[in-house]
């Protein structure tokens, strides 16, 4: 089958386009994370060069449905399509998550055809532990490599798995394989030696490559055999001193978070997690709460992964918030499992549709079955000059992230739920930006048009493509990098500050920073990392409201109103509350919690510490900041002969509020 190829006469209406990067920042993020490395000509793709990648390979993932199925395919039509799709990335009108960005046409998911790479987080449950033993511990290890960010639950403690003592075999070999699946295997022989008293074999970590050689597949540096060794040792330690007992929550806790700090060591993979803890499990909600004697030791792996309650109605958010430590760390979470299961949008009803959801991903903008993975695409609403064109929007949006359905995992068990429910989610940036550019009402307004339009587009491109209609279509992501391309505020949240400082994180030999200090740029040594720089970039924000300028109880109501209008997944809310604030928070949470699916409070966070990611200035400090700042011209600096570096960014599940980690970029 030939590949879809975009016509050459149409690309050249934008080869002397300039692309309107919102501002140095926006370009360079783009740069450093999203554009690929072209090997063959020693240079970084360009914002065109990468916008033709990805949308060449969603046409050719289509093509390829259809002649597969004899379908009908209209090459024409198709290009009319593309050219109208590729013209809305191009201007910042809708992007695909991060990881999409990156992994559509990437030389990876063309090698092995799965979507794993290009969705963003996933759930799975342990309520089967007792017939499917460690699967729930390898598929999230799996998913961790990938850079899936993964929610669990601790159902598969009531389950009482007795820990059974293993049969050593020191005769016996495990031979790790230097793979992904290789690695995964290992605990999975481990986990189910304690769980149904098999044999358990002496680990070979021999052909396991060794510390700095890089990864040529999903990219990276490997990190050598030392933290696999590791996680084997604390899951042995663990388990043994639990044979003849039952698995507590706290374990399923404590190996999720040692899988977690096995991916991520060595700063190659960063990835998230969050556990959903069941109301009455008080021991598991204050497992991070290291004031605990009991909890001290914990604190090396707990921090991997973040701790939400599953409330009900008979959830006392008082006890809960007066008894967790929550004003010091800002956890739980609550999640409200039930209004996910009963609504989608809250604005239909109760309708059931999705009754066997049973967790959430990371960020909390998607609720999931069981090993379900989620697809993520965001629009611009602020970047529209009107409704029509934001509708137009929408069509390709959607277009792109129905396409992702269309192609597998690797995983079967993830497929036979993905493949049925072909849910997605085209999620809204820069809410707040558009609030301020046509007033709150006109913006429900066209949230609501929106979404009665996309079910439309969906009956449309789901009877083309002869596939189920996706079980939900909308969400409200918190975004990352993605939302910076653009140039609007993330997701649902505020801004920071009108003038700030935002301090990057690279690595201190990069070749780019002398072109950083030669314009002026403040470029710094980590106080923290010795191998470690820090580029200063100085930004302001248009006459939009900050974090500071705002309580908790408006954050909330435009979390509410947008699951009441728009999504009919979820929306991802991480909520800042001031210290007068703090009594206000169970109010909050009672008289909120039937128009929510989830949230998560945060003390607001002045950063006065030293080189925080962040600091407020002054408009007179910004003025004179930018005074003396010359421009870069990054696509002459990353043409140039060069060596290549570690992307970094959106490519893992990840964003401000759930991201475990954030590596720095290196070299390779």
């Amino acid at each position: 089958m030939e590949i879809f190829k975009i016509s050459k006469e149409f690309l050249k209406n934008y080869e002397n386009s300039q692309v309107k990067w919102a501002n140095p920042l926006s370009e360079f993020v783009y740069y450093r994370t999203y554009s690929h490395y072209i090997e063959e000509e020693d240079r970084y793709e360009t914002w065109i060069e990468t916008i033709k990648r990805i949308v060449e390979a969603t046409f050719t993932i289509q093509k390829k449905h259809c002649q597969n199925l004899r379908l009908v395919w209209k090459d024409q039509k198709a290009q009319k399509s593309a050219h109208k799709m590729f013209d809305k990335m191009f201007n910042f009108k809708f992007l695909p998550a991060g990881r999409g960005i990156w992994g559509m046409g990437s030389k990876y998911f063309n090698e092995r055809q799965d979507s794993t790479l290009l969705n963003n987080c996933a759930f799975i449950t342990t309520d089967d532990i007792l017939f499917r033993n460690s699967f729930a511990f390898m598929w999230t290890m799996n998913m961790l490599m990938l850079g899936v960010g993964v929610g669990f639950d601790t159902l598969g403690a009531k389950r009482n798995l007795i820990i059974k003592k293993p049969i050593e075999n020191l005769n016996r070999v495990f031979e790790i394989e230097d793979s992904r699946e290789g690695w995964v295997s290992s605990i999975g022989h481990l986990i189910d030696a304690f769980f149904l008293g098999k044999e358990l074999y002496q680990f070979d970590y021999t052909k396991i490559r060794k510390k700095g050689e890089r990864i040529k597949g999903f990219g990276g540096i490997a990190s050598g055999y030392e933290p696999l060794e590791i996680l084997h040792n604390r899951i042995k330690d663990l388990l043994y001193k639990k044979i003849g007992q039952s698995l507590s929550s706290v374990d399923i806790f404590d190996i999720m978070c040692f899988i977690a700090n096995c991916v991520i060591s060595g700063n190659v993979r960063r990835s998230a997690l969050i556990c959903l803890a069941e109301p009455e499990d008080t021991t598991l909600i204050n497992a991070k709460n290291y004031n605990l004697e009991e909890n001290k030791e914990a604190i090396n792996w707990r921090w991997s992964a973040n701790i939400s309650i599953k409330c009900n109605q008979k959830t006392n958010f008082k006890n809960i918030i007066e008894e967790s430590n929550y004003f010091e760390r800002g956890e739980p979470g609550f999640v409200f499992l039930e209004n996910a299961k009963k609504y989608g949008r809250i604005k239909d009803g109760i309708t059931d549709t999705d009754s066997n959801v049973m967790g959430v991903n990371p960020c909390g903008e998607q609720f999931l079955e069981n090993a379900e993975l989620c697809n993520l695409v965001e629009v611009f609403p602020s970047n529209h000059s009107s409704y029509e064109e934001f509708e137009e929007t929408l069509k390709y949006a959607f277009l792109y992230a129905k396409t992702v359905t269309l192609v597998p995992t690797l995983t079967p068990e993830t497929n036979a739920v993905m493949l049925k429910n072909r849910r997605v989610g085209v999620s809204l940036s820069g809410i707040i930006d558009f609030f301020k550019k046509v007033g709150r009402k006109e913006a429900l307004k066209w949230f609501d048009n929106g979404y009665n339009y996309l079910r439309k587009v969906d009956d449309i491109y789901s009877d083309w493509l002869c596939i189920p209609r996706s079980k939900k279509l909308t969400t409200v992501k918190p975004s990352g990098t993605v939302s910076l391309l653009a140039g609007v505020s993330a997701g649902i949240h505020y801004p920071y500050a009108s003038t700030y400082i935002r301090r990057v994180r690279v690595a201190k030999d990069a070749f780019y920073l002398d072109a950083f200090r030669k314009a002026g740029y403040e470029v710094e040594d980590d106080k923290y990392d010795n191998s470690t720089a820090i580029i200063s970039f100085i930004i302001k924000n248009e006459s939009i409201k900050t974090q500071k300028e705002v309580s908790i109880w408006e954050q909330i109501k435009n979390a509410v109103d947008m699951q009441y209008y728009w999504s009919d997944n979820a929306v991802s809310i991480t909520a800042y509350f001031k210290k007068e604030e703090r009594n206000d928070l169970v109010d909050v949470l009672e008289c909120f919690s039937e128009g929510l699916k989830g949230v998560t409070f945060l003390p607001f966070d002045d950063n006065k510490y030293e080189q925080a990611p962040i600091e407020e200035i002054s408009e007179e400090t910004y003025k004179e900041k930018i005074k003396n700042l010359k421009p870069i011209s990054f696509e002459e600096i990353f043409s140039k002969k060069t060596e290549k570096i570690m992307q970094e960014g959106d490519l893992y599940c990840s964003n401000d509020s759930c991201n475990i980690t954030k590596p720095i970029i290196s070299k390779i």
